[in-house]
């Protein structure tokens, strides 16, 4: 079942709605511009585009939803997403290419397991919260606006090019107890400088640096642990503990 309001030119979804199937209906080709969709928790999103060329300034996903469809919310010109607590974006190209994004929010434990998930996006604010999970490929790739990246508290990153070709990215604070395990991923970060490591932090995989040709400073905190093969920056570069 699913039930959606149109009022107050916002799209409000009640909580525990389930769209099934290629909902085309809810994909708006009308051009308007809504100030709010508003997804109630517990929300269930299994069929392909639903949601997608959307006009809005903001979407809100609450608690507890499931994207497990293609290319939900995808192709959207929205300026802010958010993403609330314990949701999971299963669906591959979900919010994907959504060219006017000024900023993503993502809170505490959400899990982004669907390939290119929130990739060629504009957004140069981006805000992840603790416990993020990232395992899939291309999550956040080429995300050209991002200057800087905050890795947060116990957060795990698996994939193959997950932000990678972020071209404009400087630098890359990474919290505590985070584990990186991949190939390429924060590879061709062409403008990529300085890289900061917290404690307990381990990186394993191989090509995760790979052509990041400005990098110039590495810190690391207590029981870094890089087991990446072929990160041969870390020959080159003199790096320090903080």
């Amino acid at each position: 079942m699913k039930s959606v309001c149109f009022s107050n030119n916002s799209i409000n979804i009640e909580p525990n709605s389930i769209f099934h199937e290629l909902d085309i209906f809810f994909s708006d080709n009308r051009g308007n511009l809504y100030d709010c969709v508003n997804v109630g928790s517990g929300c269930i999103f299994t069929g392909s585009y639903t949601f997608s060329n959307i006009s809005a300034r903001k979407i809100i996903v609450n608690d507890g939803c499931c994207i497990d469809g293609f290319g939900v919310f995808s192709n959207g010109l929205y300026e802010e997403i958010e993403i609330r607590s314990k949701t999971n974006i299963v669906g591959p190209h979900s919010f994907d290419c959504c060219e006017y994004l000024n900023r993503v929010q993502v809170h505490n434990n959400v899990q982004i397991t669907g390939n290119y998930a929130l990739s060629c996006c504009s957004m140069t604010e981006l805000y992840l919260g603790v416990g993020i999970y990232l395992s899939g490929n291309g999550i956040f790739y080429k995300c050209k606006n991002l200057e800087k990246l905050v890795i947060p508290d116990n957060a795990y990153i698996e994939g193959i090019n997950t932000f990678c070709e972020c071209i404009n990215l400087k630098s890359i604070h990474f919290g505590n107890n985070v584990v990186i395990r991949g190939d390429s991923i924060f590879s061709y970060c062409d403008s990529l400088e300085a890289v900061h490591f917290g404690d307990n932090v381990s990186i394993y995989g191989e090509n995760n640096f790979n052509n990041c040709q400005n990098l110039q400073m590495i810190e690391n905190g207590e029981n870094f642990q890089n087991n990446d093969r072929t990160l041969k920056i870390f020959e080159k570069i003199q790096t320090r503990p903080v």
